[in-house]
């Protein structure tokens, strides 16, 4: 696939839109719930949290992202269930 630049999103061609019925329909669909299902298993903590620095809450924002995708990766099957949790 070539790679495309445009100056803005009113420059990007469309998306063909796929017909009622198609084959391909169901799976497009799957995949865009797959996806939003990685994007949208957010669940932070409730209350305050304090940090001292920046540098902190930033670390502590990283470590909560990257468990969250390996648990994700684990249970679709990315990762074997064994495999540690932290990298």
């Amino acid at each position: 696939m070539s790679i495309e630049k445009f100056r803005s999103v009113e420059e990007m061609p469309r998306p063909k839109p796929v017909p009622p019925g198609s084959p391909d329909l169901a799976r497009r669909i799957a995949s865009l719930w797959r996806a939003s299902t990685l994007m949208a298993d957010y669940h932070p903590r409730r209350g305050l949290q304090f940090f001292r620095s920046l540098e902190e809450a930033a670390a502590e924002r990283s470590l909560r992202r990257t468990l969250r995708m390996r648990r994700r990766a684990k249970e679709l099957g990315f990762l074997p269930p064994d495999a540690p949790d932290l990298p």
